[in-house]
């Protein structure tokens, strides 16, 4: 997968194209793009594109979207990594889907959901949590 300018400036041509018009006229449609960006990896699979936004960034483009403000303006303005319905339909519809499952375990054959991040960089599930040093 590319995560290039080309696949950003593609992934925000669809985004202005889809929803623009109601991102400018709707302040809980823009609350609602912020989540629908805010960490979480949004793929185009014919074209093999992958963009994923921070909080900063996905402020930004509302900003840019509605013509006025800046990324402050809606800088955490709703809960993250959140995707309506009407959101995930109008960007399936152009060949943009998300990633809804989130971390999953790195241990070879286990596929529960990961929430340890170790100081090597693995991420686990509490079972195969690594033991912790006891005082």
């Amino acid at each position: 997968m590319e995560m290039g300018p080309e696949a950003y400036t593609f992934f925000e041509q669809t985004v202005k194209e889809y929803l623009g018009e109601e991102i400018r006229s709707d302040e809980q449609a823009a609350r609602d793009l912020w989540s629908a960006l805010a960490n979480i990896t949004w793929y185009h699979l014919e074209k093999r594109y992958e963009v994923g936004y921070t909080f900063r960034a996905a402020g930004h483009l509302i900003a840019e979207i509605r013509g006025e403000g800046s990324y402050i303006d809606w800088y955490l303005c709703a809960d993250a990594a959140i995707v309506s319905d009407k959101i995930a339909r109008a960007m399936k519809k152009a060949g943009w889907i998300y990633d809804d499952v989130g971390e999953i375990c790195d241990v070879p054959g286990c596929i529960e959901k990961a929430q340890f991040y170790t100081r090597e960089g693995r991420i686990t599930c509490p079972g195969h949590e690594p033991e912790r040093k006891r005082s």
